[in-house]
């Protein structure tokens, strides 16, 4: 997936959600003029979309000229603060779900071995965290994946069997005065996937 900088005309139907719907991008493969990977650049227009890299059989995408590139396992990485990289995977991920091949991103139970990660998605015990709440440090992430595992003897998992979507970290949302990952329609095209396939008839406001 890579960044469109201008808008289409006309506008593309606010109810499509499909990758397979999007037309193929045709520029340079690291990216369109004044488009950084590393999140550096704003989005160039509201709503603005991400385009399926289409190559000829038999060629590969070379992924290190994609935001996706700077992802790594370390909590305060280069992509905390990226939000192309939150922004490609979004659509990357759409394009798994209309191919129905989201097994991708499963896997087996994830020992993290009293390593800090992430609590966007978090299950605990009451017992465990009630009778130290509140907690006895500002940093509740670091406490709850790190500290409080360590002083219980009970380390924190992660069930890849399992698959949620977080939409972006705060650093995502505001940068360049937060012209970043809201400025894509990612969430309108999770709202049209939720529309179609999962509560077709809610009625919805707004």
């Amino acid at each position: 997936m890579m960044q469109e900088m201008t808008a289409p005309s006309p506008a593309p139907d606010p109810k499509s959600w499909r990758s397979s719907e999007l037309p193929s991008y045709k520029g340079p493969p690291e990216g369109p003029l004044h488009f950084q990977m590393d999140g550096s650049t704003p989005a160039p227009y509201k709503n603005h979309r991400w385009l399926p890299v289409r190559l000829p059989q038999g060629e590969s995408y070379d992924m290190s000229l994609s935001p996706a590139s700077t992802l790594t396992y370390d909590p305060f990485g280069p992509s905390l603060d990226n939000w192309a990289a939150a922004a490609q995977t979004h659509y990357s991920f759409l394009q798994h779900l209309e191919q129905g091949d989201t097994w991708r991103y499963k896997f087996d139970i994830w020992d993290y071995a009293y390593k800090r990660l992430s609590i966007n998605f978090f299950a605990v015990r009451g017992k465990d965290i009630l009778d130290v709440f509140p907690f006895p440090q500002p940093d509740d992430e670091d406490y709850l994946t790190v500290r409080r595992p360590m002083e219980l003897r009970k380390r924190v998992v992660v069930d890849g069997t399992a698959l949620a979507v977080h939409f972006a970290f705060n650093l995502q949302y505001t940068a360049h005065q937060n012209k970043a990952v809201t400025w894509t329609d990612a969430l309108a095209r999770y709202r049209a996937f939720a529309d179609e396939m999962i509560c077709p008839n809610a009625n919805r406001k707004g």
